[in-house]
């Protein structure tokens, strides 16, 4: 636990480095980066070179375009059609899953932390409308099957295993839907077994996600009057709620506290989601032997089952894609190599600021002002007329 709150305060000093804030320091009695507080005199320059690499690394990342390519594994005609339409298939699953606007998402996380998620899933949602799907008869025993029930049956019938098969003006509806993929940021995902590097190797896994408390009713409406707002107490919950609402290069005070964690009014009607994912175990405390899908809102569990994610074979899989930019070797999380750059960006605005400091005392030097001489105030003002009282001299 404590690893992992050292990870989620690294990961908010990038982002907070990102937004221009970077003359930081990080109180240990509130757990939280505050602004240093320095003499009035005293410049704290920021000119960003690190926002500036970071969205270098995201450029290139983005302009890394995943390359598929679909082959036969026999030589089977039917291999050789599925092969050839695999890669419109492919597209057009690319883009209906949101990745052309997600991909963005996950280059700015990657290039921030180095770390990033995507989260497929089929959505059922009714606003997608049905899906029709012809029946098929026999022609020898008349029974009705489905194309589904006649695949399984090695394309005959399922009752008399007859292959003389006819369509039927009979259809079946189905929910439609579509292929979804969502970002998901490091600061939202637990994996079970952090010591692990990838994803593969993992049994189990939490995503931990806020909502507002529409988005949840809407998603299950029949648990609406349960779901109910919950407050934000975890320090990487309060991160994430902060970023939509965290400044650019302002004065700490603009959030009426040093500490950079600005308050907002509405995180009174949002609730956090917990999905646990995990993979099918006949060991354990409770055994899965088909696997767990659960989400649960603040502490209402929505739904529970077996794990819908699978492969052909009926082997079960977590359906969360990791990006990572560069494995530590041992532990989930990778490291992003603008990390390196903080500590940098942090000597060039020392160095800028002793520089200014310089600049300002060699061009307003100090004064010995004798106190009989008679002057009361310097301005500095170009072609001032100074009065003084002339002293003898020694």
């Amino acid at each position: 636990l404590l690893q992992r709150r050292r990870q989620e305060q690294a990961w908010y000093k990038a982002l907070l480095f990102l937004r221009g804030h970077q003359w930081l320091y990080f109180n240990r009695i509130f757990n939280q980066w505050a602004q240093k507080r320095l003499e009035s005199w005293v410049p704290m320059p920021v000119t960003n070179t690190f926002a500036a690499d970071v969205a270098t690394l995201k450029s290139i990342y983005l302009r890394t375009d995943p390359q598929f390519q679909f082959l036969p594994s026999t030589n089977d005609p039917a291999d050789f059609a599925t092969a050839d339409v695999a890669k419109p298939v492919q597209r057009v699953c690319w883009d209906e899953s949101g990745m052309p606007r997600e991909i963005h998402r996950i280059a700015y996380w990657l290039g921030l932390t180095g770390n990033a998620y995507g989260f497929t899933q089929y959505d059922r949602d009714p606003g997608f409308g049905k899906t029709r799907v012809r029946k098929w008869a026999c022609a020898e025993c008349e029974q009705v099957s489905m194309p589904r029930e006649i695949q399984a049956a090695g394309w005959r019938c399922p009752a008399c295993r007859g292959q003389n098969l006819k369509r039927t003006e009979a259809f079946s509806e189905y929910a439609g839907g579509r292929l979804t993929t969502q970002c998901l940021s490091p600061f939202e995902v637990f994996p079970g077994d952090p010591d692990l590097v990838w994803m593969e190797d993992q049994s189990k896994l939490v995503i931990r996600r806020r909502l507002s408390l529409s988005q949840a009713k809407e998603r299950y409406p029949e648990f609406k009057e349960a779901i109910v707002p919950d407050g934000a107490t975890d320090q990487g919950i309060v991160y994430m709620e902060s970023i939509a609402y965290l400044a650019g290069n302002v004065d700490a005070e603009a959030y009426g506290t040093p500490y950079l964690m600005p308050r907002t009014a509405d995180r009174g009607d949002r609730v956090t989601e917990y999905i646990l994912m995990e993979l099918p175990s006949a060991t354990g405390d409770v055994p899965y032997p088909e696997g767990l899908y659960a989400v649960q809102f603040g502490e209402k569990v929505m739904e529970a089952g077996p794990l819908w994610s699978e492969w052909d074979d009926g082997s079960k899989f977590l359906p969360v894609v990791q990006y990572l930019v560069d494995p530590q070797g041992v532990g989930f999380f990778g490291k992003s190599p603008s990390e390196d750059l903080i500590s940098k960006q942090h000597d060039r605005n020392m160095t800028e600021s002793q520089l200014q400091l310089i600049h300002r005392r060699m061009g307003n030097p100090i004064w010995l002002n004798p106190v009989s001489s008679g002057v009361k105030r310097i301005t500095g003002t170009p072609g001032e007329v100074v009065d003084y009282n002339q002293l003898a001299p020694g």
